[in-house]
């Protein structure tokens, strides 16, 4: 169970009580009630939580009030219409300098290749690294994807769009070179289990101080189980310094099932 769906079931078991007991509000909490609230916030999934919120509901003969529906959350399809793009970098970069901070964007937007203006955009679909490899290798950016034994680098930032996602799985390694200025950004999901992101460690010539690093901003989501990550982070702004998941002044990420 995950910690949106056990929220959530606390929150509907307040929505459910708490006005008759604003109705009752002369009546004094008993031993039972405070032991039946402790069962319900002691609860280790939202199915316990929601079994032990039905039975305090029931010994104090109280009636369900239903919450309001939650909005339906867009749906990561596997696969999808995903597709593979170029587009120009510095729209993106201008949103993510914001709040990063001068320095650290000059040092950023110093590492990008000599007249490169493009990342490479995943959109439309939730893929595995070998479908983004197979994508890739059909459009405009098969230039800057390439595979080998040790995995797949990329020598153009990625940028996963808010309607979009990666899987690494065990076995998956992407590798960022810093020389070209690359990164991962993720808007969509970066899921990562097993998989790792690495930096190749080799100096940016027009940026010495820049090494890649993966972002996740806006409404994204990162799981990691048993991700590995090295060679990454620079400067003094935690968005860029290594793993990073920010969405300040923005609306806080979906909850994945």
């Amino acid at each position: 169970m995950t910690m949106c769906r056990m929220f959530r079931a606390i929150c509907a078991f307040a929505l459910m009580i708490l006005p008759a007991l604003s109705a009752a509000k002369a009546t004094p909490l008993r031993a039972d009630l405070q032991a039946g609230l402790a069962a319900v916030f002691a609860a280790q999934d939202a199915d316990a939580a929601q079994t032990a919120a039905h039975q305090l509901r029931a010994r104090w003969g109280l009636k369900a009030v239903i919450p309001a529906a939650t909005p339906a959350q867009p749906a990561f399809v596997t696969g999808g219409s995903a597709v593979v793009e170029l587009v120009d970098l510095r729209l993106f970069l201008a949103q993510i300098a914001v709040q990063s901070g001068a320095k650290d964007h000059l040092v950023l937007t110093r590492a990008q290749p000599t007249g490169a203006h493009q990342v490479i955009l995943l959109r439309g679909g939730l893929v595995s690294l070998a479908q983004l490899e197979k994508l890739a290798a059909g459009s405009a950016a098969s230039a800057f994807v390439t595979k080998s034994a040790q995995g797949v680098t990329l020598t153009r930032a990625l940028v996963v769009w808010r309607d979009a996602g990666l899987t690494l799985t065990l076995g998956d390694r992407v590798t960022l070179s810093g020389a070209d200025g690359s990164f991962l950004a993720n808007l969509g999901w970066l899921n990562i289990q097993g998989g790792s992101v690495l930096g190749d460690d080799m100096p940016n010539p027009s940026a010495p101080p820049f090494r890649p690093f993966v972002l996740t901003a806006g409404q994204g989501s990162l799981t990691i189980d048993d991700g590995h990550f090295a060679h990454l982070g620079f400067g003094e702004t935690p968005r860029f310094g290594g793993v990073a998941v920010d969405n300040t002044g923005l609306r806080p990420p979906l909850c994945r099932p």
